[in-house]
């Protein structure tokens, strides 16, 4: 049962830290280690059990018929197992958020809010690349994700890692592996009441 209590305490832990980490207005993630800290005070619980009770039982069992005294009140070792259980989960998550702190090198650092998509002030980039799924066609449209190389902002070039994924017509086909210079605007992928969009293709990297 420890275990169990253990493991629930672990995934109750992640998301109390998600609520935390989120609540902190926190953006980049702490140290990914930090999980390990509370783990490893786990084997010092044991030494809470060689504690006498506080109190003594009510009932008294025959020990010589193979009988343990009933404890009194919670364990304390299984409850600072459980504690510190909780706290690696919210230190793991605060290590690895649904969505990690993006650098220059990212891609995904020039976004623009989906507020701004439309707006003519907004500022273009062209990503260099190649199309790094086989594109999907419906109706007048393809859709397909470009793995990016490099990115040009304000005439500046540096190289970048990511992923964008771009819908455009079918006028002009393109291919599996082929290069391409794309210009637009990078947009954050939208919120749904109940479903992140960002969160998922964050995942999926």
């Amino acid at each position: 049962m420890a275990l169990l209590y253990g493991a629930l305490a672990y995934m109750v832990g992640i998301i109390l830290g998600r609520i935390l980490f989120d609540a902190a207005g926190l953006e980049c993630p702490l140290p990914g280690w930090l999980w390990l800290a509370p783990l490893a005070f786990l084997p010092l619980t044991t030494l809470l059990k060689r504690k006498p009770p506080p109190v003594p039982p009510s009932l008294r069992w025959p020990v010589s018929a193979g009988f343990n005294a009933p404890a009194a009140g919670i364990n304390p070792a299984l409850l600072a197992a459980v504690v510190l259980c909780a706290a690696a989960g919210a230190l793991r998550y605060a290590g690895q958020p649904f969505t990690p702190c993006w650098s220059p090198a990212d891609l995904a650092y020039y976004n623009l809010p989906s507020s701004q998509a439309f707006e003519r002030s907004a500022p273009k980039v062209t990503v260099t690349g190649f199309i790094d799924s086989y594109p999907l066609v419906a109706d007048v449209k393809q859709e397909f994700v470009v793995s990016a190389g490099t990115i040009e902002v304000d005439g500046a070039s540096q190289p970048v890692a990511g992923k964008v994924r771009l819908t455009t017509g079918i006028r002009e086909r393109y291919l599996y592996g082929q290069p391409v210079h794309v210009t637009g605007r990078l947009v954050t992928p939208p919120e749904f009441e109940d479903f992140s969009y960002r969160e998922y293709l964050a995942r999926k990297g």
